[in-house]
């Protein structure tokens, strides 16, 4: 069974033990949090042969488990603002620093459009971190048209015109 197996069907606590077993010789599904959940995301994408993977960090970013990634192709930061005050920060200057902390030295980053506050903090860690940084204008937009377990299919709105594309799951 992979991975998937496990992350698209209702919560199985006896085949998630199982897995936990396997990989962690630990059989007590209650204690898994997050952490040991993208643990064993990594082993089942390097059991399944995964060339890339595309990881969502859970609340903030820099002390999120999928954070462990040294050399990533590129880091993404979506739009920052207040949300999850009471583990990130009560400003946004704070938000953002935690948020910045998925950029690595000399990784590239691409921004969201950000409020000022947000995007002097991501700013200033790009360059201390020697990333090179794409801020995404404003007058690009997305559009999910469609998701389901098979994929999403998406618009890009932007200046020339309109791209549509599909990325699988």
């Amino acid at each position: 069974a992979g991975f998937s197996d496990y992350l698209f069907k209702p919560f199985d606590p006896d085949a998630t033990a199982e897995l936990l077993n396997k990989y962690f010789d630990h059989g007590n599904v209650l204690d898994a949090d997050g952490n040991v959940l993208t643990a064993m995301a990594f082993v089942c994408f390097q059991e399944a042969g995964c060339a890339y993977q595309v990881l969502e960090v859970g609340i903030g970013g820099r002390l999120d488990a999928t954070n462990v990634i040294e050399r990533p192709l590129v880091s993404i930061l979506t739009s920052i603002g207040l949300d999850h005050t009471a583990a990130l920060g009560d400003s946004v200057a704070e938000i953002a620093w935690e948020k910045a902390g998925i950029i690595k030295p000399g990784c590239p980053v691409v921004s969201a459009p950000q409020c000022p506050e947000a995007l002097d903090v991501v700013r200033r860690v790009a360059k201390e971190q020697g990333s090179p940084l794409t801020e995404v204008e404003p007058s690009y937009s997305f559009e999910r048209v469609s998701s389901d377990l098979s994929g999403q299919h998406f618009r890009i709105h932007e200046p020339l015109g309109v791209f549509e594309g599909w990325i699988p799951l």
